[in-house]
């Protein structure tokens, strides 16, 4: 399983490999990234109904449900404990200045975020909460 999950990763990271950040749902941002990781380790394509344009949209749906772990959740149930976090799950991370990211679970101590620069390495003491995938 875990081959399996490495080479989903993989595969998520070569498709935006060269894609500049931009939050829409056609662009490359944390809940694209996310949702990539999720289809190629599952099959199945996560939060379709959740599209956005821009920003503000963005924004818009994150408020509509009570913030970016209330978005999650919708989509993926419930937490686990973030002791528990294995490759290609999902984390909800918080950086210093910059609100709150969905990242992906990377290693044991490494969760991949997309920002402007490209996908980042953040470690996991940044993780909040974490879905199973």
């Amino acid at each position: 399983m875990s081959a399996e999950r490495r080479a989903a990763l993989r595969r998520a990271i070569a498709r935006y490999a060269d894609a500049p950040f931009e939050r829409s749902s056609d662009g490359f941002d944390c809940v694209q990234f996310a949702r990539a990781v999720i289809r190629e380790v599952t099959g199945e394509s996560v939060a379709d109904d959740a599209t956005y344009a821009n920003a503000a949209e963005a924004d818009q749906i994150i408020e509509d449900h009570g913030g970016m772990k209330g978005l999650i959740s919708y989509y993926l149930g419930e937490t686990v404990n973030v002791d528990e976090l294995r490759l290609c799950d999902i984390a909800l991370v918080k950086l210093e200045g910059i609100p709150k990211l969905v990242g992906v679970v990377a290693s044991d101590s490494k969760v991949l975020v997309p920002m402007p620069r490209g996908l980042v390495g953040v470690p996991m003491s940044a993780v909040l909460s974490g879905w199973r995938v």
